[in-house]
């Protein structure tokens, strides 16, 4: 006790009301009241001398940042914590105190040295709490160091706040020869929090340079540094850092973790968080640093201030665990030495090259090939010497700045190779040859570009192949791979302009996250090739990207979130391949590239994506100097059509079951049943729940339907209100009201082992007219569960499947239902081709139009959209049933493949045409015309001055041939094409198109002539004039 009676120091103060410890007991003897004395002398005296040791050691010891920073109630708390650290003498305890509301933990520690910040971040720092400032004070004797923590922000009197903006503001007008732009230094103080702005007047050069750092990355994803050497004590200097929406925690746990490994010594740490208003919030930290050993990393010298500067950006926010984790290892040694520079981008292409390879290697032997063994074989202390030989030589082929010749790239190739073929272990030495096939086999990379959030490859399409796909065998035209934080990407396309949805799969746990991870390359092959057959319509071929994220142990922090994690993989995953996309020259100067032509790719939406996502992509490709930047991705919920808002995927899905349901005798003018698959919070689903009960009214009875949350069940049918509210308020099922079920009914959560049962097998279980998956993954059913949809007796759940979802039955299993069960499925790349073609129309309509004309006549050009792709929906439909008719035995599935398989290769046919086609052909009208016809009316009436010169060369050609492609197909049938050779088959479509123009001119006259039965002889013409025009060609 001091000699106000006050106690010096608690476990826990609360540093307001500081309470007493209670009376002694009664003595009980003389003997015990003397010793009671005697003791409580003893530690008075003791506490006395530490008090009278301590503070003047404190007054003269604590850095000035500190008595600028710390009220005088913390001031106060700390001195009687280091007074009692004194008074138990001899011993140099730790010291942890925490305010009563845990508004502030202090951790006080005897002493600092390199890696001691990390470890009480790690180890000690509650996980249920958010920093919102941290400060880190070391005594000039570094005897001792206090860090504090805050979790809330502090009322500040409103004196003191002037009186720091006055200081801020008078030393930036000094500052720079009175040249300081004031306005940043506004910008800064508009958006920081009371505390921080005094906190950082006391140093007010790091604030103004602050100011600098966060208009830098005010709105952005990219980290921001300055380095500043001491100029009096040459191995200390400060680094300022500015990182937009990373979660603090995360930070320091990294930043920390990478200093303490370079031995350097944090002598002071200030963080503090500050708005960034509609994008979330920048961190923004101060770190001065001794280096303790020596200067590894050239800090002398500009070019190892820019590598530093590079890696600690990327540490603080993209780089993964994992990668950090192998860098740290790589520490100089015998076995490693020399090999130690460039370790961070080391470790980055080692990693990715495992996880690119797992899906692969695995699909030969998944148990030799895990993902856990993959990356044990690897980094073996016996095998990582060549593992580095393989990274370094990768490294070596994409440095700009000293790029080897061929033939020393060729010599260090066979080196590693035969060091390969030394290794004892047959599973090490084919991953190790598979990964340096991966660095010959890559054709382009970011991995020297300084800012970027993923690494990415642009890779030769024959090395990844089809994967172990069931769909088809061919080789994509293009593949990219993409390794980032928590995540891995692909996108495969098979044309060079190509158009498909980005998805991201979120598994729950590691189990299943390997299980994905192996049929990650598969997957994004299949749906790739699903949507090249999907869009037989359009100008560009098929494409697809799936991003595939980590599973994490989630916090109710705002930034441990799925969401929070989700977001961020798609923006580092876009942003990775807009590095190699990208035209911007400063990027092209930190590349080389093996591949040697512009590439351009468009995405859209697919799951898991969000308006916010796609409205950040849209932006990032502007800025990235990304050709017509609204064309990178579709469905923008501006200037662009929603495909949920508008539900354009459903209306075509609704055009096939329609046709379907006619073509199987289901009478919809009576009740008939549904089910399927797909939340009423969903795109798919929900909308198609809307356009059952536009198109059907009463007469649709959705008997059973489950989404990832739960599923409900009766053979009355279920409210249709009911379902319908929850796609207006975007609920899913989980939220539907159980007393809305019949006696009949069932409702169950997907939260126990019983309800995930329901959930997963209620397609199987469920008896309806027709089924139709609208979500679900892919592979649902496959070849070893078909029977399953079949009940005791041999009869399916359903005996029509119409395909909303993709791929969510597989090749064989469709086979297996139709065979033996004589199940009519709709495929995929038939029932929603929709989606894809309104994102086509979007991205035609951003190349003719304005944002601001597109706003101005929106409605009218979502409607002209809708009504096309419910014609080109119609189209197919009646063609795919009629083909049927006359080829029973063979199933819709492969029918549709072979209407897909004609369009696109009358399509390649018709492109090689026009190459040949000489340059003063008196075409060009009726080739325009084709390119009217394929355009929503509005488009065309708003946009056809502009055609020619707006839309790229190439890409108009391609409407033009997919136009009248599709056009001869459909109409014709598929015989028609069959049998014409590839050499023969363009001709002879450009002949047709002559015909059908003077087969229009021939109605007219008839027409005029006013001829008996005119009506009849005008049909006929109308059926199969062109056809029989161009037969004797044959």
């Amino acid at each position: 006790r001091g000699a106000d009676g006050r106690p010096l120091v608690r476990a826990v103060m609360d540093g307001q009301q500081q309470q007493q410890q209670p009376p002694p007991p009664p003595a009980a003897s003389d003997s015990a009241t003397e010793r009671r004395d005697a003791l409580a002398y003893r530690l008075q005296r003791a506490a006395q001398l530490a008090v009278e040791e301590v503070v003047p050691w404190f007054l003269d010891m604590m850095p000035p940042a500190y008595w600028g920073r710390m009220t005088t109630e913390s001031r106060d708390r700390h001195v009687q914590a280091v007074a009692a650290l004194r008074t138990a003498g001899g011993v140099a305890p730790e010291l942890m105190l925490q305010s009563a509301d845990i508004d502030e933990l202090v951790f006080v520690r005897p002493g600092d040295h390199p890696g001691m910040l990390q470890k009480i971040i790690v180890n000690e720092l509650p996980m249920d709490r958010s920093i919102q400032r941290m400060w880190c004070f070391t005594s000039m004797d570094h005897s001792l160091a206090l860090n504090v923590f805050q979790f809330q922000d502090r009322e500040i009197a409103p004196e003191r706040l002037a009186e720091a903006v006055h200081v801020l503001e008078a030393h930036a007008r000094q500052a720079e020869g009175g040249e300081y732009p004031m306005d940043l230094l506004g910008l800064l103080l508009r958006n920081s929090k009371d505390t921080d702005v005094v906190s950082f007047s006391y140093d007010p050069d790091a604030y103004l340079e602050f100011a600098r750092l966060y208009a830098g990355v005010q709105g952005t994803e990219t980290a921001a540094a300055s380095f500043r050497q001491n100029a009096a004590h040459g191995e200390q200097f400060k680094l300022l850092l500015a990182v937009p929406n990373v979660t603090p925690r995360f930070l320091l746990e990294r930043l920390t973790k990478y200093l303490a490994h370079l031995e350097m010594n944090i002598d002071s740490f200030d963080m503090a968080n500050v708005d960034d208003p509609g994008h979330g919030e920048v961190t923004l930290c101060s770190i001065t640093c001794t280096n303790l050993d020596g200067d590894v990393l050239k800090l002398q010298t500009g070019e190892g201030v820019e590598t530093f500067l590079s890696e600690v950006k990327r540490i603080t926010k993209w780089v993964d665990d994992d990668v950090l984790d192998l860098m740290l290892k790589m520490k100089p040694s015998e076995q490693l030495a020399g090999q130690e520079s460039n370790r961070l981008l080391k470790a980055e292409v080692i990693l990715a090259m495992c996880n690119m390879l797992h899906g692969v290697l695995s699909h030969h032997n998944p148990h030799a090939f895990s993902r856990t063994r993959i990356f044990s074989m690897a980094l073996d202390e016996v095998v990582l010497p060549i593992t580095l030989g393989i990274a370094r030589l990768f490294l070596h082929r994409f440095d700009p700045a000293s790029l080897p010749s061929e033939d020393l790239i060729e010599a260090e190739r066979r080196r590693l190779e035969e060091e390969i073929n030394k290794v004892g272990v047959d599973d090490a030495r084919e991953l190790l040859h598979n990964m340096l096939g991966a660095a010959f086999a890559t054709l382009k990379t970011n991995v020297y570009l300084h800012d970027r959030y993923a690494l990415s490859f642009r890779m030769d399409p024959e090395f990844l192949g089809y994967g172990h796909a069931n769909v088809g065998q061919t080789t994509p035209y293009g593949t990219f791979f993409v390794h980032g934080r928590r995540f891995n990407g692909f996108h495969v396309r098979f044309a060079d302009i190509a158009r498909g949805g980005l998805r991201v799969v979120t598994p729950r746990n590691a189990e299943q996250h390997s299980i994905e991870s192996t049929r990650h390359y598969t997957e994004c092959y299949s749906l790739a090739y699903a949507q090249q057959l999907k869009n037989k319509d359009i100008p560009e071929g098929g494409s697809k990207a799936v991003v595939l994220i980590e599973p994490h142990v989630y916090t109710e922090l705002p930034a441990d979130t799925t969401e929070f994690i989700r977001h961020k993989a798609v923006k580092a995953f876009t942003d990775a391949l807009l590095d190699l996309l990208t035209t911007d020259r400063a990027s092209k100067r930190q590349e080389v590239d093996y591949y040697g032509r512009p590439e351009i790719l468009y995405l859209g939406p697919d799951e898991q994506i969000t308006p916010q996502d796609i409205e950040w992509v849209v932006n990032r490709a502007a800025q990235r100097a990304f050709p017509v930047p609204a064309a990178f991705m579709s469905s923008k919920p501006g200037a662009g059509i929603n495909h949920k808002e508008y539900g354009v995927t459903s209306e075509g899905v609704s055009v096939f079951l329609d046709v379907a349901l006619k073509a199987t005798d289901v009478d919809t003018e009576k009740p008939f049943t549904i089910s399927m698959t797909g939340g009423t919070d969903g795109d798919v689903a929900g909308n198609m729940l809307k356009i059952l009960w536009r198109n059907y009214g009463e007469n649709v009875r959705i008997v059973g339907i489950c989404d990832g949350t739960a599923t409900v069940e009766d053979p009355e049918g279920l409210d249709m209100q009911e379902l319908l509210r929850l796609v207006e308020e975007v609920q899913p099922l989980s939220q539907y009201n159980p007393e809305r079920t019949s006696s009949e009914g069932r409702f169950a959560l997907a939260d126990t082992q019983e309800g995930i049962f329901l959930r997963n097998t209620m397609h199987n279980r469920v008896k309806a007219d027709a089924f139709l998956p609208c979500g679900g993954r892919p592979g649902t059913i496959n070849e070893t569960n078909w029977q399953m949809f079949l009940d005791e007796e041999g009869n399916p759940a359903s005996k029509l499947i119409v395909e909303g979802a993709n791929l969510f039955i597989n090749p064989r299993a469709r086979q297996k239902l139709f065979d033996e069960a004589g199940v009519t499925i709709v495929k995929d790349s038939s029932a929603n081709k929709c989606g894809v073609i309104c994102s086509s129309y979007e991205i035609i309509a951003s190349m003719l139009l304005s944002p601001e004309e597109f706003m101005a006549n929106k409605g009218k050009i979502v409607g002209g959209v809708l009504e096309k792709l419910q014609e080109l929906a119609r189209r197919e439909a009646r063609l795919l049933f009629r083909q049927h008719m006359l080829r029973p035995a063979v199933s819709l599935p492969d029918l549709s493949v072979e209407i897909s398989n004609q369009i696109l290769r009358t399509h390649a046919s018709i492109t090689q045409a026009l190459e040949d086609l000489p340059k003063e052909s008196d075409t060009h009208g009726m080739l325009m015309a084709l390119a009217v016809e394929h355009l929503p009316e509005q488009l065309v009436e708003m946009g056809l001055d502009r055609m020619e010169e707006r839309i790229p060369q190439e890409y108009l050609k391609n409407v033009i041939s997919k136009s009248l492609a599709s056009k001869i197909v459909y109409k014709e049938g598929l015989e028609f094409v069959a049998h014409i050779s590839d050499d023969a088959l363009g001709k002879v479509a450009l002949d047709y198109l002559q015909q059908e123009q003077r087969v229009e001119d021939l109605v007219q006259e008839i027409e005029k002539a006013e001829l008996p039965h005119s009506k009849e002889i005008k049909e006929l013409l109308l059926r199969g004039g062109a056809r029989a025009a161009v037969t004797p060609e044959l």
